[in-house]
Formats: structure tokens, C-alpha cells, sequence
């Protein structure tokens, strides 16, 4: 399959220019690829490249030729550079779809991926890194406190960089099997960790248990700017064990075009290729396509998702005899319907926080809703920009309520960590609204925008079932249903996957022949009732 390469020319006045050129095989090839961040829609400007035309580029990029011509990006050698190596006009000999299928085999291939840092870094922290190394590096928690510790009076680290951020660059550093960070600019850590746990899973490197080869490996391709994936007992990717979706899925990262996210990942499913004229395609035709394309007439639901879950028969196997094991004791409890009532929380505020707080603590399973949290939701507490009072709130409530779990994950008494509220909202509307937001995620695991459909239709409560360790319960239930609970008796339900989904809140049949509907759910029971309904049929609940 052919595609472009580009280099860098000089004219006789020293200006300079892009030379390309088409080339096939790309494995029988010498070049560098350039991995960088395109800049924010908002600030890219569009300039002309002699040899190419009208390119955008990013703040950053100003004299992106110039960059290229420096002898430790480029030089005057050959370099795949999507900006200039991606035709997309009507007359280009090379169809846009092969381009773009051939993006993955282009970064694995090269004599080196260069990643190109635009962000302001502080290279005076890095020259005393390196210098130092020797006197802390081994000890992981003594290094990250040093370096928690130098960000706060200086935001200007490689990890802050944009690169950490896009979904695009997370790709090409994973199919990459030698990385060289070039800095810009002289002057994100927690996307750097996920990136460099990807990538070790992606190039089959084991490091379980070992956090020396975590902080040897974060150390080499940070702070020496170098990194090759051989010397850490690693190969060509992807590994037979990587899931290529579910990966990305969990890195949370972004991408300037919609279309991206399909483009950019599932490439590294087998049997998808780009379809023609994907450039002109929205993100739901694309992910329509995509799955028209791995999931043709299974035979079964495991056939049908494997292509997308890469899940294998063993790991499948043992997955269902754990949760056998783990549900065991509580279908063996059904023998009968357990009676509850519901109440909305005396109020929303911060008195009213704390009372649903001590009920999540006592009585929910805190480490399995943790565990079932969506990345992208407010739950986790993961890094967000605070542009406002509600985005602030999340952070807050995250704080309060993953302490517990935390806590009990670790087995030992946490130090208080005071949370000041001064500076925003304490009460009203906007922190109801929120806290009930953030209920739902914490209940359901879910994320904003899906909260915010649940909410239209449900309402958060205290369910209380008097028969059963855990007293109270935070529940979601149908408005409706929760308006004529006085008059019709709920009742709790379940289907054996109560340690994924929780407890069914169930209206009560009057008869045999009534069916039960499903009006609701609560959180994670941390023991389950002794008696419980059993859920055969689904219901409504929304």
C-alpha cells in the first residue's frame, strides 16, 4: 500500500520548502514519523506551505518547517507528517481511505516516532531529575512527592503537554516502538501514568507488581526524552492480550473531529477497514459502519462481541464461574418478596449531604461502585478543567464520597483531609441539582449527559427496607412510581447481578397473574437482603 513521505528542501536563499514523495512498501523505508497535537480549533491558523499548500497549525507550530529542519527532529531525511502527507483533495493519486488505513503500519515501522512538545516546559526541573536520579529513582512514592511538589510552584512539566490529552497521539505513541520527545518550548501526570500502562500492555511488557520498571520507563521517555521498547523485554504491537477498544475507551482522551474517535482506534480492530470517502462521514454513520463491518451474522453473543471485546473463551469461562461463585449466596436468599418504602432526603444541602453520605458509608459496597465508575464521569474525581461552581462541586463530592472506599481498600485510617467550601455554592439550587447529578452517576456509573436523561424521568430517594441489614439504601425510582408508593406497595427485586447493578425496585403484584414492573434501583448493597424477588422478564423503569 503506498503513501506519502515529505522532507525538508532548502532553495539557494535559504528559504525553505517540502519535498514529497509517494513510496511503497513504507516498511522497506527510512524515516521518522512526527506525532504532535493539533492545536484548539479556536486557535489554529492557517498558513502556506511551499510544496503542499494551505496547512492549519496550532499556536505552537509557527515555524513548522524550521522545527522539521532541525537535525533532531528531521534533518534533511524523509518523515511522515500527517499535515503534509495526507492528501485529501478530489485528484489525490492515493485514495484518502488506504492513507488513513495504513496510519497504524506507518508508526510501527519508522526509525523513530518523534513526539513534538509544544507546552512551556521547565527544563531546569528536568537537568536536576537526571542529575539526581540516582539518589531517589528507585523509590516511586519518594519521587512523585518530589514532583507533586515542584508542580505546584511550577506548572511548566512535559506531563501538562496537550499530547497526553488526544486521542490520535495516544495511538501512534502506542504502535511506536521507539519514542524521542522533542521540547519546542523551554519553560497531565495522571494522562502520563495511563499512557505509559498502555503502552506497556500494548507492547506485551509485564509489569505487575513491579513499580521499578513503571518508574524506569516513566523516567526514560519523561525526563531522558528516550525510550525503547526492546530494552524493556517488549515487541512489535499489538499484544495478543490488548483490547484496542476498551483501552482506548478508558483513557478519556480527545480529539479535535468527532470522527476521530473512530478513525483514530478502530483501525486496530481486525477485520475493519476504512470505508471510501470517510472524510465526508459523521461519527454515527462511521461507528454504523464499523460495526457493520466485525460483527456479520454471529452465531452467538460471544461471537458477536468478540470483535469488539476481545474477550477469549478461557478469560470468558473463568469470568462466569467467578460470578457464579460471587452470586451464588445470593440467588440461594430468594425465597420471597422483601417489603421497602422511599423517601426523598430531608434536604439539599449540606446537612442533607451528610446524611446520604453516612447511609453510601454504612450500607453501600463502596469498593465495587468505585471499581464500576465511568472514566469520563464526575465520580472518579480525575483531573478537569474548572471553567465553573457546578465542575467544582463534582470534585467536591468525589472527594467525599471516594474517601470511604479508599480508605477501606487501603485497611487503615486515612490523615483528615479538610475540603474548604469557601469560594463557591454552598446550598440552593445549583448544589441540589448537582448532588442529585452526581447520585445518579455514583448509583448507575454513568456519566453526566446520561445522568442528566435519568434525572428527566427519575428521582433520587432513600429507599428503607426494615427486614434487612441495610436499613436505608440511596435508590434511583420512576417519578410516577414514587408519586403512587403510598398507594402501591415496592418491593425488592434481583437477577443475580446484584454486585453489578444492585437491588430492582419492583412494584408488588396483587396476584399471580400480575406482572411486576421494574421502577427502579438502588446502589450496591454491602449484604444483600434475605429475601428478595426474582426478576425473570425486564420492566420499565424510565
Amino acid at each position: 500500500m503506498e503513501i506519502y513521505l515529505a522532507r525538508i528542501s532548502q532553495h539557494d536563499d535559504g528559504t525553505l520548502y517540502v519535498e514529497r514523495k509517494q513510496t511503497t512498501p513504507i516498511d522497506a523505508e527510512h524515516y521518522v514519523a512526527i506525532s504532535h497535537a493539533w492545536g484548539h480549533p479556536m486557535t489554529i491558523k492557517e498558513v502556506h506551505i511551499e510544496g503542499v499548500g494551505s496547512v492549519k497549525l496550532s499556536p505552537g507550530k509557527p515555524d513548522l518547517l524550521s522545527i522539521l529542519h532541525r537535525p533532531d527532529v528531521c534533518g534533511t531525511g524523509w518523515f511522515w507528517l500527517d499535515l503534509f502527507c495526507i492528501d485529501q483533495s478530489d485528484g489525490s493519486p492515493i485514495n484518502i481511505s488506504d492513507q488513513r488505513m495504513v496510519i497504524p503500519a506507518i508508526y510501527r515501522h519508522n526509525i523513530i516516532t518523534v513526539v513534538l512538545i509544544e507546552s512551556p516546559v521547565c527544563r531546569e526541573w528536568a537537568n536536576n531529575v537526571t542529575a539526581a536520579a540516582h539518589e531517589y529513582v528507585n523509590d516511586a512514592a519518594v519521587f512523585d512527592e518530589k514532583e507533586a511538589h515542584h508542580a505546584r510552584e511550577c506548572p511548566n512539566l512535559v506531563l501538562m503537554d496537550p499530547w497526553f490529552d488526544r486521542l490520535w497521539t495516544r495511538q501512534e505513541g502506542l504502535y511506536s516502538t521507539k519514542l524521542r520527545m522533542v521540547i519546542l518550548n523551554e519553560a497531565k501526570k495522571e494522562a502520563v501514568i495511563n499512557f505509559i500502562a498502555d503502552k506497556m500492555a500494548y507492547h506485551g511488557i509485564n509489569s505487575s507488581g513491579d513499580s521499578q520498571i513503571r518508574i524506569s520507563f516513566y523516567m526514560d521517555l519523561i525526563y531522558k526524552t528516550h525510550i525503547e521498547i526492546s530494552s524493556y523485554g517488549g515487541y512489535t504491537g499489538p499484544s495478543p492480550s490488548y483490547v484496542p477498544l476498551m483501552e482506548a475507551w478508558r483513557s478519556g482522551r480527545i480529539t479535535t473531529k468527532t470522527q476521530d474517535y473512530v478513525l483514530a482506534v478502530f483501525p486496530d480492530v481486525e477485520g475493519y477497514c476504512v470505508p471510501l470517502g470517510a472524510q465526508n462521514l459523521s461519527f454515527s454513520d462511521l461507528l454504523m459502519n464499523a460495526y457493520e463491518q466485525i460483527l456479520e451474522s454471529p452465531k452467538s453473543i460471544t461471537e458477536a462481541y468478540d470483535p469488539i471485546l476481545n474477550i477469549r473463551t478461557n478469560h470468558h469461562a473463568k469470568g462466569q464461574k467467578n460470578f457464579a461463585e460471587s452470586t451464588s449466596s445470593v440467588k440461594s436468599r430468594k425465597s420471597g418478596p422483601c417489603t421497602v418504602k422511599s423517601r426523598r432526603p430531608d434536604k439539599w444541602d449540606q446537612k442533607g449531604l451528610q446524611d446520604l453520605f453516612e447511609v453510601w458509608k454504612s450500607n453501600a459496597n463502596l469498593i465495587r461502585h468505585i471499581i464500576l465508575l465511568a472514566p469520563s464521569g464526575p465520580c472518579v474525581g480525575s483531573s478537569r478543567i474548572f471553567k465553573s461552581e457546578e465542575e467544582v462541586l463534582h470534585r467536591f463530592f468525589a472527594c467525599k464520597f471516594a474517601k470511604p472506599a479508599v480508605e477501606q481498600f487501603l485497611s487503615m485510617p486515612s490523615p483528615t483531609l479538610p475540603i474548604w467550601l469557601s469560594g463557591f455554592v454552598q446550598h440552593g439550587v445549583v448544589f441540589k441539582q448537582e448532588l442529585k447529578l452526581f447520585l445518579i452517576c455514583l448509583i448507575c456509573g454513568t456519566t453526566l449527559a446520561c445522568a442528566t436523561k435519568i434525572l428527566e424521568h427519575a428521582e433520587v430517594v432513600i429507599v428503607i427496607a426494615k427486614d434487612t441489614k441495610c436499613k436505608e439504601m440511596p435508590a434511583l425510582v420512576n417519578r410516577s412510581a414514587f408519586s403512587a408508593s403510598s398507594r402501591h406497595r415496592l418491593i425488592l427485586g434481583g437477577s443475580g447481578f446484584e454486585d453489578l447493578q444492585g437491588l430492582f425496585l419492583l412494584t408488588a403484584a396483587k396476584s399471580s397473574k400480575q406482572a411486576r414492573v421494574v421502577v427502579g434501583r438502588t446502589m450496591i448493597p454491602k449484604t444483600y437482603p434475605r429475601v428478595i424477588a426474582s426478576v425473570k422478564s425486564g420492566g420499565v423503569f424510565a
